[in-house]
């Protein structure tokens, strides 16, 4: 019995396999999307590239999104990379705030740029 203890221990602090730049931008682009849905810019900044962040601040940032419609979900559908650049594609689902005519969620799907730049995958926020 002790010794089972002892094999499931070495396997629990065995090395996790490194993610392939595809895991490492989906989950990266999910994260950003759940502090935007919970409506959290200051959080969703965290994953924009150091250069944008060292030329816009966080305030700022949180002040270009706008009110005409509500984010409801948002899911990583696709993810395809380069050697330091990645294209993730999002569905995201949206309710508009006006008028009765577009009462419906709405879903469109958006393209996202993720660039490897310090050993870490950013969102790439044009200025």
């Amino acid at each position: 019995m002790l010794y089972l203890v002892g094999i499931s221990l070495l396997v629990g602090c065995a090395p996790l396999k490194p993610l392939t730049p595809e895991e490492a931008v989906r989950l990266r682009a999910q994260e950003r999307w759940g502090a935007l849905l919970k409506r959290d810019y200051s959080s969703a900044y965290q994953f924009i590239s150091p250069s944008y962040r060292s030329a816009v601040k966080s305030e700022t940032y949180a002040s270009t999104f706008g009110s005409a419609l509500s984010w409801v979900a948002a899911e990583v559908v696709s993810v395809s990379c380069e050697v330091k650049k990645c294209i993730a594609t999002i569905r995201v689902d949206a309710k508009p705030l006006l008028g009765r005519k577009f009462s419906n969620t709405i879903s469109t799907h958006v393209s996202e740029t993720w660039l490897l730049e310090d050993d870490n995958w950013w969102f790439f926020q044009k200025l």
